[in-house]
């Protein structure tokens, strides 16, 4: 047997490039279906109704003077 026989193969290390952090916990993918924002959209509309309503009631609608 001979001396390179008797030594371990080297072994050849793969360096991998940069790519995207892996996915962890802390950061959820955006979920599948687009999320309503129910309590925005209901502020909204109670805010135009008051407005709308106090509206009626300077015009006098509201007192029965119309």
């Amino acid at each position: 047997m001979t001396k390179s026989a008797l030594t371990e193969p080297e072994v050849q290390t793969v360096v991998q490039p940069p790519g995207p952090p892996p996915s962890s916990p802390a950061s959820p993918h955006p979920p599948a279906s687009p999320v309503v924002p129910w309590g925005t959209l209901m502020v909204i509309g109670v805010l135009l109704l008051s407005i709308l309503w106090l509206w009626t009631l300077v015009l006098g609608i509201q007192q029965g003077r119309a």
